[in-house]
């Protein structure tokens, strides 16, 4: 894996080259491994700080301080070598919006409720089964295998269901009322008719009432829907039945108004609505047929017409509700999937947050996911996470016998012994409010007055000293090896933060925390050495007696430094819980006694039950899924770092019972969804985003976002509307006489529609030549394109539906009567007609009349109201389309309504009264019909207008809603998702990625202590020997934050080198001052034990450093001197320290290796025979030092490292100084 993807660094830090990098350097692959450990060797501590355990700079070393004026010569000159910037932040990433079911079902089962017909396209053909399946899903009822999710599903639509039922109801009162109108204007008398539409009226608007309380139920929508299919039939039957004249075309227009109406504002079921459909149009049928039996002639012709519209009809709505009805279930999905996703990624967050903050105070934490947020311009120099503080006091303290401590004990031993001791530490820490900085090996020292101020620092650190001491008196009783506490104090001021681009660590600098570390060293066991400045603030409160610490320390007397120690009785308490601990009782004295070996130790202090590092990570699943972070202890929202913000809050409807029992995540998602839900407002939603009468977004780049949604659907639309197209032919060829316009009008239509459907669907059929499937694809992708193809369809179904109107006789037939009779039109009755043989259905006979006497040639058509079927189906295609928005199908359908009632009630008004006119002759009415077709016809149309609007703009409204509900789910999902970027990427640079992967298993046992027996690492320590000669504390330089600065820069292109490629198998470990260490081979992976190839790496990245340090001499005009010591060997890596736990390494090999340093020279490599073996068998050049004494091991054989083999290339060898 390349490193860069396991680190971060601060934007405009990594992100950018090396403040002495020249323009014409070539950019560097960066990235960075898993960050892995940390020394035990406490003789190495001198590297801690700036300048630890070194000397005070000296008025020669002035020249090269960072002062006013060499800095800023220094710096101007970086600033002057141009620069390459590189892009190193975090970006968003897209959101893979899945449809599945996360409650374990299978793939299948979980798309299947979001499964649509001709969306998409197929890699394959699809055959003629594949057809009838997609076919017959259709006409399934769309469900969710869960239960719990389909009642969910429910709630989710169940103000827009409402919504829906309110408009159906207030359109069968509208139904109702032009009913009655068209029967009592008639003059008719019959009072059952009147009495059930008015009965059904009140109840209608009973239930209007009903249906817009809030206290309105699921189960009563349930039943409300029920009531109103009966009374949609009732309304039906009546229809029919009470026609007079009698004809079975009558009611034909309102049982396609109800058939529709079903499909599309009833709330029910796609099989409810199928069969309520086909019931309505059986019942118009059999009632039709019953009544009008005796038209033998005609009758057959009409009832055929009849079921073709209503089959029609029926498809119109199946294709309208299935659409409709996909497109919210998988919004609901895209939603809960969404939802689902940031819940476990909140969690996450917060167990990474936890983890992030357990390792690095808030406030640098805070500063660092900032910055990674930001996009930051370039700039000249890494950023710095730098602060200055005044009056802290610091605190060193040194265990002194854990050498013969560590030997008792193996791998598994020594970490939690380490743990056991160490968190113990960080509990007395946190208990004397001080910030604990970090554990070197056996050195362990804190901070306090950080971050927030404290007047009380010196008494702090004091007690905290005082603790310590009692702490390790308890841990050499019962382990029967001689080990104290050594403390040194100092108060002063401190510079505290991170440096570098990775694998940060939390560290002081100060000249005063160099004096802290010597008061350490130049203690005395079990006591607490302070020095002056501390003793100043402790006001008189402790007893104190001369440290005479110059006697045993050259620092502390060269600096003339006044020491003291504090007097006190130990133990000076019953150590709370620790005396009281089953360390001190009977059976563990005689247990001491008896047996001092290792494991008693250990499991001695076990007993005291230290926290395990990093065990507030991961608390119970479900109890931190039912929280999920977003309210307090007492059940109130949060609004902290990390979770969710007022915005968050308001759109997903917090609130949560932590009182509640767990329950399963599944469970949980549901409840939040569920949550979410009756929080959610329609209406202030639309209000709030959607414009009311145009229905488009207030905002225009989520308009510009919604427009860009490709509808998978269009595809069916075009083959429903074509197959509507088929069924007006079909029933205009049944009903009307023949004629040439008609078969020109039909062919061309068809032609032309084909041809649409065809450019639709050609994406889907590969073997079709490029650019007819790239014209395709590109229609299909534009919502701009595919309406206006949409549209297009519905203009020629439309025309096709009433042109043949044009083929048929317009004369009026009274008036052709009266000019053969030679009488006037005024004079004419119905049965004069009736005696010259004209009745309706008889074309033929009619049409020779016509011929004969009127000089007429074109055809009699009896049944124009086909005509109007015909456009109301037209209309309906137009509905059909959902993807066009409710302003455009107003315009449309109103053009069709106004253009199609002009030619009614003006070119073809002749056609209409001829039907009545016949209607009247065939049933031998006298008066003339008061609601005739030329009436009726504007009506009908009219309340079909109104009808398809209303549900154009539910559609509409709630296809924008729900896609807003899912962008601002999606949105808030990104949020979380970059947020845990931000958070994955500052783990992985403080611990290693397998190590904080560890920690984050959500399976893993919070008792297990991390440790891991390492077989051949290499391990590798490189100094800048005269750096703290380089630093001084300055007002030019900023009380020597510039001189950190620079080491900042230094300890950046260090890390920039080890992210390369090549370097992949090497993880640092830390930063201990002005000193750099890193290891090779700590995972199986990365170790190499066949070629050593991890050694080699490291060997080579050695050579790279002294490499860039020349580079980083000549740009910044400077004399540092790096100094690299290399061993390989066995070691132990763990996890320590419960309050601010640390990865860290541990063993003779990482002592060694620190020795290789301390005891090298300057601007050399020194290496252990160990060492030597490997890298002189792979041809590379070594010095033999010669033998020499290491403090601890005696006298050992070194090398010096000079040069890699010969084919080595030059970016990884010591050929050339290049720091890219």
């Amino acid at each position: 894996m390349s490193a860069g993807r396991n680190s971060v660094s601060p934007p405009g830090s990594a992100s950018r080259r090396s403040a002495w990098e020249d323009g014409a350097a070539s950019e560097r692959d960066r990235g960075a491994e898993p960050a892995k450990t940390n020394s035990n060797d406490n003789h190495h501590r001198e590297h801690n700080g700036s300048m630890k355990g070194n000397s005070r700079p000296n008025s020669a070393a002035s020249a090269k301080s960072c002062t006013a004026g060499p800095c800023g010569a220094a710096r101007t000159a970086w600033k002057d070598a141009s620069v390459r910037s590189r892009n190193g932040d975090v970006r968003h990433q897209s959101v893979d919006i899945g449809l599945e079911e996360r409650n374990g079902k299978s793939d299948k089962e979980a798309r299947e409720p979001a499964d649509t017909a001709g969306g998409g396209a197929s890699s394959r053909g699809t055959t003629c089964m594949d057809c009838l399946k997609t076919v017959s899903k259709v006409f399934k009822s769309k469900k969710f295998k869960s239960e719990k999710l389909e009642r969910l599903y429910q709630r989710y639509f169940f103000r827009l269901n409402q919504s829906s039922l309110s408009q159906l109801v207030i359109l069968l009162v509208v139904v109702c009322g032009v009913l009655m109108a068209f029967y009592y204007g008639e003059g008719r008398l019959v009072p059952v008719y009147g009495i059930v539409l008015g009965v059904l009226l009140s109840l209608f608007v009973i239930l209007l009432f009903m249906c817009n309380r809030n206290s309105f139920t699921q189960k009563q929508l349930c039943a409300t829907c029920y009531f109103l299919l009966v009374a949609i039939a009732v309304i039906v039957i009546l229809a029919v039945t009470a026609a007079d004249p009698r004809i079975a075309s009558e009611a034909v227009w309102i049982t396609i108004f109800c058939i529709y109406l079903v499909y599309t504002l009833l709330p029910v079921r796609m099989r409810v609505a199928v069969l309520s459909g086909s019931l309505l149009a059986v019942i118009h049928t059999a009632c039709a047929g019953g009544i009008n039996r005796e038209d033998e002639v005609f009758l057959w012709k009409q009832l055929v017409a009849n079921a073709v519209v209503f089959i029609c009809a029926n498809i119109a709505g199946v294709f309208t509700h299935y659409p409709a009805e996909v497109a919210q279930r998988q919004a609901f999905q895209e939603t809960r999937g969404c939802i689902e996703a940031r819940l476990i990624t909140q969690k996450e967050n917060q167990q990474q947050e936890r983890l992030l903050l357990s390792v690095l105070p808030r406030h640098v934490a805070m500063e660092m996911k900032a910055d990674i947020a930001v996009k930051r311009e370039d700039i000249q120099f890494h950023k710095i996470y730098i602060q200055k503080h005044e009056n802290v006091s610091i605190l060193f303290a040194d265990i002194e016998g854990f050498t013969m401590l560590s030997s008792q004990c193996t791998a598994q031993e020594l970490v939690k012994t380490l743990n056991e001791l160490f968190a113990r530490f960080d509990k007395l820490a946190a208990e004397n409010h001080c910030l604990r900085i970090k554990i070197l090996g056996d050195c362990y020292y804190c901070v306090s007055g950080l971050p927030e101020p404290r007047p009380d620092h010196a008494h702090c650190c004091v007690e905290m000293g005082l603790d310590m001491i009692d702490t390790i008196a308890v841990v050499r009783e019962v382990t029967g090896v001689n080990v104290n506490m050594r403390v040194g104090i100092h108060s002063g001021r401190v510079h505290c933060g991170v440096l570098g681009l990775r694998k940060w660590q939390f560290d002081v600098w100060s000249n005063d925390v160099t004096l802290a570390n010597t008061m350490e060293a130049g203690g005395k066991a079990g006591r607490v050495h302070i020095t002056k400045a501390t003793l100043d603030y402790l006001n008189g409160d402790y007893e104190v007696e001369p440290g005479h610490g110059g006697e045993r320390n050259n620092y502390l007397r060269d600096h003339n430094i006044e020491t003291y120690l504090i007097k006190a009785q130990h133990p000076r308490k019953k150590m709370i819980d620790t005396m009281n601990s089953p360390l001190l009782t009977p059976s563990n004295r005689r247990r001491e006694s008896i047996d001092r070996n290792r494991s008693s130790s250990v499991a001695q202090l076990d007993s005291w039950g230290a926290e395990k590092p990093f065990s507030n990570i991961i608390p119970n699943l479900s109890k931190e899924m039912k929280t999920m972070g977003y309210v307090d202890q007492d059940g109130l929202p949060r609004n902290g770092q990390g979770n969710i913000n007022n915005k968050q809050a308001h759109i997903l409807g917090l609130g949560f019972d932590t009182r509640q029992e767990p329950q399963s995540p599944d469970d949980e998602v549901n409840e939040f969804l569920s949550r979410a839900i009756d929080a959610r407002s329609i209406d202030r939603l639309r209000s709030d985003h959607v414009k009311k009468f145009f229905l488009t977004f207030r905002k225009p780049e989520l308009e510009e976002k919604y427009m860009m949604v490709r509808d998978h659907m269009f595809k069916s639309y075009m083959g429903c509307a074509f197959t509507m197209f088929l069924f007006i032919c079909f029933t205009q060829l049944i009903i009307i006489p023949h004629s040439f316009l008609m078969l020109v009008v039909f062919l061309g239509g068809f032609i032309l529609v084909l041809s649409l459907l065809f450019l639709a669907v050609s994406e889907s059929i590969r073997a079709l030549p490029r650019c007819v499937v790239r014209l395709s694809s590109m229609i299909g992708e534009s919502r701009m394109k595919s309406n206006l193809l949409g549209i297009l369809t519905v203009l020629i179904i439309w025309g096709v539906a009433f042109v043949t109107m044009f083929s048929c006789d317009l004369e009026n037939v009274q008036e052709c009567v009266a000019r053969k009779l030679n009488v006037s039109s005024s004079e004419m009755n119905i049965s004069w007609l009736r005696s010259e043989g004209l009745d309706i259905g008889q074309e033929e006979l009619h049409r020779n009349y016509s011929a004969t006497h009127c000089r007429v040639t074109q055809q009699e058509c009896h049944f124009p109201e086909y005509f109007t079927f015909s456009v109301l189906l037209g209309m309906l295609s137009c509905a059909v389309f959902l993807q066009i928005s409710s302003i455009a199908k107003l315009a449309i359908m109103t053009l069709m309504a106004v253009v199609y009632i002009v030619l009614v009630e003006v070119l073809a008004v002749n056609l209409f009264d001829n039907h009545d006119l016949l209607l009247q002759a065939h049933h031998g009415n006298v008066e003339p019909l008061t609601v005739g077709l030329k009436v009726m016809t504007p009506v009908v149309i009219a309340v079909f207008l109104i009808a398809l609007v209303l549900h154009a703009q539910q559609v509409e409204s709630t296809a924008r809603l729900d896609f807003l509900w899912k962008l601002q789910a999606t949105e808030e999902k990104e949020e979380m998702d970059n947020l845990r970027t931000y958070n994955k990427k500052l783990l992985n640079n403080i611990l290693p990625e397998h190590v904080a992967d560890h920690f984050l298993k959500q399976d893993r046992r919070n008792e297990e202590l991390y440790h891991q027996s390492c077989e051949c690492v290499s391990v590798l320590f490189a100094s800048i020997t005269n750096f703290s000669e380089f630093y001084q504390e300055l007002e030019g330089n900023n009380e020597g934050v510039e001189c950190l600065r620079l080491l900042n820069e230094i300890i950046a292109d260090f890390d920039e080198i080890l992210g390369e490629e090549q370097f992949s198998s090497l993880e640092k470990i830390k930063t201990i001052g002005s000193t750099y260490m890193a290891a090779s081979g700590l995972t199986e992976k990365t170790c190499d034990l066949d070629s050593k190839a991890h050694v080699t790496a490291l060997s080579n990245f050695a050579m790279r450093l002294m490499d860039q340090i020349q580079y980083i001499n000549e740009h910044s005009f400077n004399n540092f001197k790096l100094r690299i010591g290399l061993n390989v060997g066995v070691c132990v890596a763990g996890v320590i320290g419960a309050r601010k736990p640390q990865y860290d390494i541990w063993g003779n090999t990482v002592n060694v290796a620190s020795r290789m340093d301390s005891t090298g020279v300057p601007n050399r490599i020194q290496v252990t025979q160990d060492v030597y073996k490997i890298l002189s068998a792979k041809g590379y050049e070594l010095e033999c030092r010669g033998v020499i004494k290491v403090k601890g091991k005696g006298e050992m054989l070194t090398y010096f490292l000079n040069k890699g083999p010969a084919d080595l290339s030059p970016s990884s060898g010591r050929s050339r100084a290049n720091p890219s």
